[in-house]
């Protein structure tokens, strides 16, 4: 993953988590911000019920401290995402391909020669190296 500060006019700045994934015949990229993922979670929770001990811990936004600093937040989500797609049924779910395929950006074939992690049967995902963040 790597992550840009989105500042918009008379808004709150924001981050958004870009995610490279790789598969047989295409990579491609989504970029989230982390509310979306927390929905995902909240989602997943109330789909599989019954496998809720087997999902994979989302990291927090806020601790004790203060907030989560973006590095950790960030590795985080890559533990989360590698631990969802462990599970088959639900890394083959419509709602977690729906998170990873809607509003996915397709990437360059040479994107496919640094997979770095892997989830399920049929697809790998990558690290993307470049980090960028105005924060």
């Amino acid at each position: 993953t790597s992550r840009e500060t989105v500042m918009r006019a008379e808004k709150r700045p924001f981050t958004l988590f870009s995610i490279v994934f790789s598969g047989e015949d295409r990579s491609w990229m989504i970029q989230k911000r982390f509310r979306e993922f927390v929905e995902l979670n909240e989602t997943l929770k109330k789909r599989f019920a019954d496998r809720k001990e087997e999902l994979p811990e989302l990291p927090p936004k806020t601790t004790l401290l203060g907030k989560t600093p973006l590095d950790d937040r960030q590795a985080g989500i890559e533990r989360y995402l590698n631990g969802l797609l462990k599970i088959p049924v639900i890394g083959e779910s419509y709602v977690f391909r729906k998170f990873i395929f809607e509003e996915a950006k397709d990437l360059p074939s040479a994107h496919r020669n640094t997979t770095e992690f892997k989830g399920g049967e049929n697809s790998q995902r990558k690290k993307q190296h470049s980090i960028e963040s105005d924060a």
